[in-house]
C-alpha cells in the first residue's frame, strides 16, 4: 500500500506498530467510543 502511494515504507511501519500507543486510558468514560473515533482521535 506504501508503494501504491508512494510513501516511505518504514514510516508506513512504524506508524502501523505505534498507531494503539496512547497516552491515555481508553477504557475510562471520558474515552468510552475510542474504537469508533479511533481515526480521528490521533
Amino acid at each position: 500500500m506504501a508503494n501504491d502511494f508512494r510513501l516511505d515504507k518504514d514510516a508506513c511501519a512504524r506508524g502501523a506498530l505505534l498507531h494503539d500507543f496512547f497516552l491515555y486510558d481508553w477504557r475510562d468514560k471520558k474515552h468510552a467510543h475510542h474504537a469508533a473515533a479511533h481515526a480521528g482521535i490521533h
